[in-house]
């Protein structure tokens, strides 16, 4: 059980001059808080890069934040290229200057899956255009 304070167990306060006083621990100072190296929160590039292709100048990648995959180009892509990407449901982002189609969750792995598969087939019309040789 706890002692309870009285006048006979409390010392008497001594004073001390100002630059002997240890820092105080108040509500004007942080607390510092143990940082562990192994826990540490790691940020990644947003957003990230899934496939690209530098022959035929095409990027896809994907935003968490944004909750939307893009197709980035290099150069403005020929029409059949244009209609190929608007088909699929992408859009055109002037600001950023890429194309965008949002990621629903119900159908979150599908449009990943769908995403890949036209910039598969866009990369392969752009190297065709510009007679680069195919990929092995």
């Amino acid at each position: 059980m706890a002692k309870r304070k009285t006048q006979e167990n409390v010392e008497p306060a001594t004073e001390m001059p100002l630059e002997e006083m240890p820092p105080s621990s108040g509500a004007d100072q942080p607390a510092a808080l143990p940082t562990d190296p192994g826990k540490e929160k790691k940020t990644f590039k947003d957003p990230f890069g899934i496939a690209s292709d530098f022959a035929a100048g095409v990027q896809l990648l994907e935003s968490r934040r944004y909750r939307q995959m893009q197709m980035r180009f290099n150069d403005k892509p020929s029409q059949p290229v244009l209609d190929a990407v608007k088909a699929d449901g992408f859009r055109y982002n002037s600001q950023d200057k890429l194309w965008t189609k949002q990621i629903h969750q119900d159908t979150a792995m599908q449009t990943r899956i769908d995403a890949e598969r036209l910039f598969q087939q866009v990369s392969g019309m752009i190297r065709q255009e510009k007679g680069v040789i195919e990929r092995a």
